[in-house]
């Protein structure tokens, strides 16, 4: 499954959360866009860092992907990387995870190539980007 459809399958599930990866909505828990994919598909505990490497290897990779709505590079650990965009649309623009989604799949339509050396293996060791 692409990270873009796991993205709308896990929209389905819960309200949408902001900040973090689930929030409480009047008692209700709700998921950011990167929260429902891990939901979408059966592990609501699937570490970011670790797991996801192996599930969608593409959102961790360094692409210099930049946010569609003002030219940010993302936020957070993984800054230019596929996830932090999301991260950043989904927490400072507000975006429903259904426009997510649709951006994302743009990006997979993109077909980065995935090298093992192009993965981080750890957050503090920047990784040259596959593509300009």
């Amino acid at each position: 499954m692409h990270l873009s459809e796991a993205i709308r399958l896990g929209a389905l599930l819960k309200p949408q959360a902001f900040h973090g990866p689930s929030d409480s909505l009047i008692g209700e828990v709700a998921t950011c866009a990167l929260a429902a994919a891990a939901e979408a598909v059966g592990d609501p505990d699937l570490n970011l860092w670790r797991d996801w490497r192996t599930r969608w290897p593409t959102s961790l990779v360094i692409h210099r992907v930049v946010c569609p709505d003002c030219g940010s590079n993302g936020t957070a650990y993984e800054s230019g990387s596929l996830v932090a965009v999301i991260a950043h649309l989904n927490d400072e623009h507000r975006w429903t995870r259904g426009r997510i989604a649709d951006w994302v799949e743009t990006c997979e339509r993109l077909e980065f190539p995935v090298s093992a050396d192009a993965v981080r293996e750890d957050v503090a060791e920047p990784v040259v980007p596959l593509r300009e």
